[in-house]
């Protein structure tokens, strides 16, 4: 369909309130280790394509995911048991 795009994508989350040095350390230590030949080769095989992110733009990817898929679940109709 034209102009229709949907993604499988995967994400670390950390508790509310995690103190900012710790989320930044954490982001730090996680591109670096998406740089590494062995992990990407990992994850191509799997057929993801590895791109890292910081959490300032990762927390607005979120954002842009939840207002995109909010409505369309909605119309569905779909409930949690």
């Amino acid at each position: 369909m034209k102009g229709f795009e949907a993604l499988s994508w995967q994400g670390l989350f950390a508790p509310a309130g995690t103190p900012p040095e710790i989320v930044e350390k954490l982001s730090a230590e996680v591109n670096k280790a998406l740089q590494s030949p062995d992990i990407r080769a990992y994850f191509a095989a799997q057929g993801f394509i590895v791109q890292g992110s910081t959490p300032e733009g990762f927390k607005a990817f979120v954002a842009s995911e939840v207002q995109k898929w909010t409505p369309i679940v909605k119309n569905s109709g779909a409930q949690v048991n």
